[in-house]
């Protein structure tokens, strides 16, 4: 994704990107690499969304 790209939710895309690989690949494959390509985000997005790698799963729904 070109730098500068508006995305609408970061968060949400991630959290989708990061179920979506943990439904299909188990924990083992939940890498920041796998999560970001799933999501259709850059890296960085992930970096500058959420402080370190615990902090960027650690989510419950209520």
């Amino acid at each position: 994704m070109p730098a500068g790209v508006t995305i609408r939710d970061p968060r949400g895309q991630l959290f989708g990107g990061a179920g979506r690989v943990l439904l299909r690949d188990g924990p083992g494959g939940l890498t920041s690499r796998a999560v970001t390509a799933e999501a259709g985000v850059a890296k960085g997005v992930l970096h500058r969304h959420f402080a370190g790698f615990g902090d960027r799963f650690c989510y419950s729904p209520r």
